[in-house]
């Protein structure tokens, strides 16, 4: 059966009528009246979030990163658009005034503390973007672009988590931290990093092997372990 979305969960028949059904995903839930031969769409807020971030603003953005499917931020009040103006910011999950900060599912979303049309998003093998809402324009700024899907851990020159934290100083705004078994951080809106510490994990080789073992599976790459 060809459902809406990936990663199936759960499913749900009707005892009194088996042509109705209900099924859980990563997307959400969708519903049947036919057996599973089509399926209600899945336009609505019902994603798992990883973290929640918000703007700095006024009315706020409310941002997450949804898993299985891409970043969403959206207004904390109606009637707000793209920007903290008027209008509709099109689409996204929902519709209405949502719009993507860049990144991926699994990724922090991090809003420039001083200018609320930037936004800094991660997500799994090492992506980290710049989105700009005021022009749409993102860009790719990750630290070391290397996608590693496939490798063990331990042959990687920098481990990145598949959620790996990005943090604004609170002491400068200018300044973003992030981090692989280093500690990183930018000053120039990610045109480039300085490698700030050295390793600051047990660096484990029983933790650093194939995807598998007896860490943990997962079908898309290796877990990542020994970083920051």
């Amino acid at each position: 059966m060809q459902t809406p979305h990936g990663d199936n969960h759960d499913l749900w028949i009707d005892p009194n009528n088996p042509l109705r059904i209900i099924e859980s995903n990563d997307g959400g839930a969708a519903v049947s009246i036919n057996g599973g031969q089509s399926w209600t769409g899945e336009q609505y807020p019902t994603a798992q979030l990883y973290h929640v971030a918000v703007t700095h603003e006024i009315p706020y953005h409310i941002c997450g990163a949804q898993q299985d499917s891409s970043t969403i931020c959206v207004p904390n009040a109606g009637g707000g658009g793209r920007g903290g103006g008027g209008g509709g910011g099109g689409g996204g999950r929902g519709g209405g005034n949502t719009y993507s900060a860049g990144g991926g599912e699994s990724g922090y979303i991090a809003p420039d503390p001083v200018n609320p049309n930037i936004f800094y998003a991660g997500s799994q093998g090492a992506l980290l973007t710049r989105f700009d809402r005021h022009t749409n324009y993102s860009k790719d700024v990750q630290v070391y672009p290397l996608f590693f899907s496939g490798e063990s851990a331990g042959s990687l020159p920098e481990r990145w988590q598949w959620t790996f934290p990005i943090v604004f100083s609170p002491l400068n705004a200018g300044t973003i931290y992030t981090s692989s078994q280093h500690l990183w951080k930018t000053t120039d809106e990610g045109h480039s990093w300085q490698k700030i510490s050295p390793d600051l994990t047990r660096n484990d080789p029983k933790t650093l092997g194939d995807s598998g073992g007896p860490i943990t599976h997962d079908q898309n790459g290796p877990e990542i372990y020994g970083t920051i």
